[in-house]
């Protein structure tokens, strides 16, 4: 209920954010690109990595900034470029973690997932080290960490299997839109659930 308030105030950010992410997104994989030797698969994950990290960032913000009552939809849009290259840098180590986890086996990735729910926000909110700032949150409420990863590794799940009935019956750009769709609105709200607990172990 807090997290769905505190998303109220936000939605004038949040809503394009996730839409204009997820349009963006479709329109990626329109014509189908495959991969291969060819350049374009490339250029165009790279594209796609850049427009969520984007996203992302105006979501955290936005979670940040309704944490102390108040959205500035204006101050957002005008100030998010400043630490948009910092967000970058950790967003990419930390898919490769991830991503080199999953690859050697499942559990390693979940785990990294698991245990740095803070880092890119504590890299929005301007922390000099962002890992330290993330391990101290969860050392201050590590119950409710405890307590929200495995409700929202459950949904992330069951969010998981509702993606693969997606792209069974529904292929290309569609199914691209309605995934980013449904992931930028779960992810949003996961995002406005950790920030209050961030808040607290870390009052600004």
């Amino acid at each position: 209920m807090i997290a769905a308030f505190k998303v109220k105030l936000a939605w004038a950010i949040i809503v394009p954010a996730v839409v204009l992410n997820a349009f963006l997104q479709a329109l990626l994989v329109l014509g189908n690109p495959v991969g291969g030797w060819s350049l374009t698969p490339i250029v165009f994950a790279v594209l796609s990595f850049l427009i969520l990290v984007k996203a992302l960032d105006l979501v955290i913000l936005a979670a940040l900034q309704a944490a102390a009552g108040a959205v500035d939809f204006r101050g957002v849009i005008l100030i998010r470029w400043r630490q948009y290259g910092r967000l970058l840098f950790w967003a990419l180590g930390l898919l490769i973690v991830v991503a080199a986890g999953l690859t050697l086996y499942v559990v390693p990735g979940l785990i990294v997932l698991a245990i740095t729910p803070y880092l890119l926000i504590a890299v929005v909110d301007g922390e000099s080290s962002p890992i330290k700032a993330n391990f101290r949150a969860i050392g201050s409420r590590p119950g409710r960490w405890l307590i929200t990863t495995i409700a929202m590794g459950a949904i992330a799940g069951l969010l998981w299997v509702l993606a693969v009935a997606n792209t069974f019956f529904i292929t290309g750009a569609p199914a691209s839109f309605i995934a980013w769709l449904a992931f930028g609105f779960i992810a949003s709200w996961f995002t406005f659930t950790w920030v209050p607990i961030w808040r607290g172990a870390n009052p600004k």
